[in-house]
């Protein structure tokens, strides 16, 4: 098979260093589980069953207000802006010889005929069979 560029030596196949990301984060994940799974067992269960209570509450409540909030809709604030124009940081210059101002027309001008012309082509229908 050819290949366009030559792989560089010692360099990994995209599968292994995908599997090895994938381990080294399977590997953090049962740490952090089982270190919340030791902590947990030294809770007694009066107070494992008042910690889930309280997130249950705390899900519910969060979950209501948000119901509540897409539901019924809070008060309309209308908001004022400042109308004020930007201004040009600094004023188009007239050049200060003839040659230049003649070839800023110059220019000027080309500029209009193209843009003239260019919208005479795009404003002709195009047919399929030419």
């Amino acid at each position: 098979m050819f290949y366009r560029f030559k792989p560089a030596r010692g360099s990994q196949p995209q599968a292994a260093q995908q599997g090895k990301l994938h381990a080294k984060i399977a590997r953090i994940q049962r740490l952090w589980a089982d270190r919340l799974n030791e902590r947990a067992r030294r809770l007694g269960p009066a107070r494992l069953k008042a910690i889930l209570i309280a997130t249950g509450l705390a899900a519910a409540t969060a979950a209501a207000g948000l119901i509540y909030r897409g539901i019924i809709p809070g008060e309309l604030t209308i908001h004022r802006f400042a109308l004020t124009m930007p201004t040009l940081p600094a004023l188009i210059q007239v050049p200060e010889s003839p040659g230049k101002q003649q070839a800023l027309d110059f220019y000027l001008d080309s500029l209009e005929k193209a843009f003239i012309l260019d919208s005479i082509q795009n404003s002709k229908p195009k047919n399929s069979h030419d």
